[in-house]
């Protein structure tokens, strides 16, 4: 390109200039440098500051202008005895006349970038040569200052005394003692620096979480939504014999399951592999099981339950249950026990908790008392029991007896062994005794036909006297 060129490319945008080369590699007089001297820069021109413009792309229509102007400048007007210099300026001037209302208004003042740099959130700060900071955005000084403080102060101290003495370059990452890993990346711009910061806070929502899956008793894995291991705690670990070293692999809930079955540790299938599969569809299904229990060899027990997690994973939830398993095993069988106890009874048998609550009966109790068995199997409260019994047989003294046992600490033993007349008449024995649990067992022996049947024995043994003494001689 020519000086001229070169000179008018402050004013000329790229397109003019592209287009000038291109006239002057096909153009047939051949120009030289010695064929005039390189023109002074005008003083509206000269002091202007070469800025590089992209102009934007107009599409070429009729009523458009500026396109006609484009479409007309690669077609020479003065072609022969023109030059390149009346091609060039006659085009340029024709463009800046458009330039208003392509590209708006005129170039913002240097503070304009500043004030944008700063409130864009652009954490940097600029360093003149004296190593001084005369401008700092988001907070870039104080960001700096850490990092001349963290333990990786010695490497960007060397990095900025090299950025400063010789413009290299550089980018690193720092951790500070706080957590932050802060991303540092300097590069020189005339004749200052800049220094860019990316600051990344630490996860502390994961570390949060992991400390607190530590603390809980329960066995805990998240798994992610490609069924692999994320996060677990220490108690699953232990739970299953896994080892850290390959939980830490994030290995998929498959190849837990696989390990577990190789090492004897799942409950015995006949066919592992279509167990494992409804295990897996069961456990990331749209609504997962919630609960489940494995009974596994060694008289373990294991209750699992699934939960959905967020990002389509699954928070599973494991409980060793063979303790309570247990208990309640044997709980149930000392039910039973009392029960095929009681319903040998002869009697009417009761046994309330210490809230009160029908706790156990047998079918003499209910016949007694004419109480439905759909009412007694719900535990009803004694006061329910006396308003059904006073709806039977009226008002009497003998559940406001039970009520006082029940609530006492300590039987009294005038309530312990008592007959009491029930309101229809009938003699009822209520014998009361406290369990060791803390419950109270009340038997009632219905004594009207025994105390008939005494009655009717000593009326005839009264009338057999009488007669024996009729018959003695006198």
């Amino acid at each position: 390109m020519s000086v001229l060129a070169n000179h008018e490319r402050a004013i000329i945008p790229d397109g003019a200039a592209i287009i000038l080369r291109e006239r002057e590699s096909s153009a047939t007089p051949a120009y030289n440098n010695a064929s005039f001297a390189k023109p002074k820069p005008s003083p509206s021109r000269g002091s202007r500051k070469a800025v590089k413009m992209t102009e934007p792309q107009i599409p070429i229509t009729e009523g458009n202008s500026l396109a006609r102007d484009a479409s007309s400048a690669r077609t020479p007007r003065h072609a022969g005895n023109g030059s390149n210099l009346d091609y060039a300026m006659q085009y340029a001037t024709r463009l800046r006349k458009c330039r208003p209302s392509i590209l708006g208004a005129p170039m913002e003042h240097p503070r304009f970038y500043e004030s944008l740099l700063e409130h864009s959130g652009q954490i940097a700060v600029v360093l003149g040569l004296d190593s001084n900071v005369p401008l700092s955005f988001g907070g870039g000084s104080t960001v700096l200052r850490d990092c001349l403080k963290s333990p990786d102060a010695t490497d960007i101290a060397c990095a900025l005394d090299a950025l400063l003495k010789s413009g290299t370059a550089f980018e690193t990452r720092l951790k500070m003692r706080d957590g932050r890993s802060i991303k540092a990346r300097g590069v020189p711009i005339g004749r200052r620096v800049a220094v860019y910061f990316q600051v990344t806070e630490p996860d502390l929502t994961k570390e949060a979480l992991c400390g607190a899956l530590q603390k809980i008793t329960l066995g805990i894995a998240i798994l992610d939504f490609r069924q692999h291991l994320a996060v677990y705690n220490d108690r699953y670990a232990v739970m299953w014999g896994l080892p850290k070293s390959w939980l830490d692999t994030k290995p998929s809930l498959s190849a837990i399951y696989d390990r577990l079955r190789d090492e004897g540790k799942l409950p015995q299938q006949k066919n592992f592999i279509n167990w494992k599969q409804k295990q897996l569809e069961r456990t990331f299904h749209a609504v997962p099981e919630r609960d489940a229990i494995w009974h596994l060899p060694g008289n373990r027990a294991i209750l699992i339950q699934t939960h959905p997690s967020s990002q389509g994973g699954r928070l599973l939830v494991f409980e060793d249950i063979s303790e309570s398993l247990s208990l309640e095993t044997s709980l149930n069988l000392s039910v039973q026990v009392q029960q095929a106890t009681i319903d040998t009874l002869d009697d009417g048998a009761a046994i309330f908790g210490p809230n009160g609550r029908l706790y156990m009966h047998n079918e003499i109790f209910a016949s007694l008392w004419k109480l439905p068995e759909s009412e007694l199997s719900a535990e009803p409260h004694l006061t329910k029991i006396a308003a059904l019994c006073a709806a039977q047989y009226g008002n009497d003294e003998i559940w406001g007896m039970i009520s006082d046992c029940v609530n006492s600490s300590e039987l009294d033993r005038q309530l312990r062994w008592k007959t009491v007349r029930r309101a229809d008449g009938r003699d009822i024995s209520l014998s009361m005794t406290r369990l060791p649990n803390g419950a109270t067992i009340a038997i009632f022996t219905d004594l009207t036909d025994l105390q008939r049947f005494e009655a009717m024995q000593r009326e005839a043994a009264e009338q057999r006297r009488a007669g024996d003494q009729q018959t003695q001689p006198g």
